[in-house]
């Protein structure tokens, strides 16, 4: 960790003294001042100078706590599709035959001809998912239903 840090700074920590040498450089050559000064002699620049180099090395250390901070969410996401993944592969793997007109499942295909091994779909998905039901009406069953009831 601490590793990562250091290496931003130093890469800021040369940014920011290129940046001074560039800019030494600069004041030498086109301003055309008297002698090249690596530190400057007026406060001015050298304060000008001295916050650039401390921003530089500061966004160094910004960026490496950025991308870090990214790396780990990516992290996490993918480590939740895994999650998500194995549980959808747990909930709807496999087959399971259901009759097609109770909407029974028999679960084990070696009792798939005794009465016993068929249970309802609901019993099923529960005992072997974190699911429940709460059984209602459908809009159209609740028709149906009243209509009985009242004849």
């Amino acid at each position: 960790m601490y590793y990562r840090q250091l290496k931003y700074s130093l890469s800021g920590l040369i940014v920011a003294t290129t940046y001074w040498l560039f800019d030494s450089s600069i004041h030498y050559f086109f301003y055309e001042e008297a002698e090249f000064e690596f530190i400057p002699s007026t406060v001015n620049e050298l304060w000008m100078r001295t916050i650039i180099f401390i921003l530089v090395i500061g966004f160094g250390i910004y960026v490496d706590i950025s991308v870090k901070r990214m790396k780990k969410l990516f992290d996490d996401k993918y480590q939740l599709q895994l999650k998500l993944d194995q549980t959808l592969t747990k909930l709807v793997g496999g087959f399971v035959p259901i009759c097609c007109v109770c909407k029974k499942v028999a679960p084990k295909a070696e009792q798939r001809d005794t009465e016993s091994a068929w249970e309802n779909i609901d019993s099923y998905i529960a005992r072997n998912t974190a699911m429940e039901f709460s059984h209602g009406y459908c809009p159209e069953c609740e028709k149906e239903q009243l209509k009985s009831v009242k004849k």
